[in-house]
């Protein structure tokens, strides 16, 4: 159900996309046992963990306390809580943050390390360090002024990330 949380209609008629968006709509306000929910989420990610290794140190999609981990923790605080479901996952995070639900820090660590994700992919595709002349234009292009402070900024925000995924799913 966990794909579902991000569906969206895009084609057919208006009388069809309505449809299908009230059966999406039902499956997702479907109540569900929490603690099933998590365990199907953590084995999941697990599973896309060893079969999908990150790319390199900068691979903030795929590190521990990346953006894959937020789209877990949000799809599985969605179903839990049967609320806060937007197809872009930055209005989920606005949504569930005005429940109560995850700490602003989350959407912030979301659009730090998109922007970076998207700026690596233009200058170091690897996710390796890239040369020092691109380090100031990634870092300026992610709202820093200098790489060290960007990479102190990722590091702070993947740490909170992983605290509310330890929170969420209780693991060490």
């Amino acid at each position: 159900h966990m794909a579902l949380c991000r569906a969206r209609t895009v084609y057919g008629s208006p009388e069809a996309r309505s449809r299908l968006e009230g059966i999406i709509e039902d499956v997702l306000h479907h109540p569900r046992d929490a603690g099933e929910i998590a365990a199907a989420a953590l084995k999941m990610r697990t599973d896309i963990a060893s079969h999908k290794r990150p790319l390199g140190p900068l691979d903030v999609k795929l590190l521990p306390g990346g953006l894959v981990d937020i789209e877990f923790i949000v799809h599985t605080l969605q179903l839990q809580h049967r609320t806060g479901f937007h197809p872009d996952l930055r209005e989920a995070l606005a949504a569930l943050t005005v429940a109560g639900l995850v700490d602003a820090s989350l959407g912030a660590a979301h659009d730090l390390m998109t922007r970076l994700l998207v700026t690596l992919r233009l200058v170091a595709p690897d996710c390796a360090e890239p040369p020092p002349a691109s380090q100031v234009l990634i870092a300026r292009a992610c709202g820093c002024q200098t790489w060290d402070g960007l990479m102190a900024d990722v590091e702070n925000a993947r740490a909170g990330v992983q605290r509310a995924w330890q929170k969420l799913f209780a693991t060490g």
